[in-house]
């Protein structure tokens, strides 16, 4: 998910160019494809009797693996909870367990709101903040962000995988020890069957015997 206040509009694009081209030179290889969600394209204008942001948070936030989080010269307009729609989707994120990747454009010379300065402050103290002097160098950081995920994605895989191998030795005597264990029930069972049947004929036997005695 892409996430930014309004002012950063051009990055937005740049940041959904670079998943494109990180998809096309590396996504048949890696077996790995982004999709670039954003509230202007992929948010459905449904009444819900929510807030705007919480149908983003539910549409989109709660689909997206990934945040990429982009900040100019303002930190945005605040939510209910939150000092801007941005931080809440950041925060959405991390509270989910998913990761979050936060970019500020360099802006020498320029004014920031001091609500974008606290919170660059806070930031600071969580993650390592990465600044993006123009479009090429954001492009470039995006890219590697997708590398980093994709590389987190091939090491989870590669620990599943052996993970199971492992524990495949583990599984089969289970399932070995189950299958002697039922077994050995239908061996009990098999043996009070018969148990039984030879209880029935001995009663049997003795009523036949006894009806003979009675007429002789």
């Amino acid at each position: 998910m892409i996430a930014s206040p309004s002012d950063v509009r051009e990055a937005r694009e740049k940041v959904a160019e670079a998943i494109a081209l990180w998809n096309q030179k590396f996504g048949f290889e890696c077996q790995l494809f982004f999709r670039a969600l954003r509230w202007e394209e992929d948010v459905v204008p449904e009444v819900t009797g929510k807030d705007g942001q919480t149908n983003i948070n539910e549409q989109l936030c709660d689909k997206s693996d990934v945040v990429i989080a982009l900040f100019g010269k303002k930190l945005g307009t605040p939510t209910k909870c939150y000092p801007s729609g941005t931080v809440e989707e950041i925060e959405v994120h991390i509270k989910q367990e998913k990761s979050a990747y936060v970019l500020f454009a360099e802006n020498k010379g320029v004014d920031v709101t001091d609500e974008l300065s606290v919170f660059r402050k806070q930031m600071e103290n969580r993650c390592c903040c990465k600044d993006f002097k123009s479009l090429e160098e954001l492009q470039n950081a995006v890219m590697n962000i997708l590398q980093h995920i994709a590389t987190k994605v091939r090491d989870e895989k590669i620990h599943n995988s052996d993970l199971y191998s492992n524990n495949s030795s583990l599984i089969d005597t289970v399932w070995t020890e189950m299958g002697i264990r039922e077994a050995f029930l239908q061996d009990q069972i098999d043996q009070l069957a018969k148990a039984s049947i030879q209880n029935s004929l001995l009663v049997a036997e003795t009523r036949a015997n006894n009806r003979t005695v009675s007429e002789v």
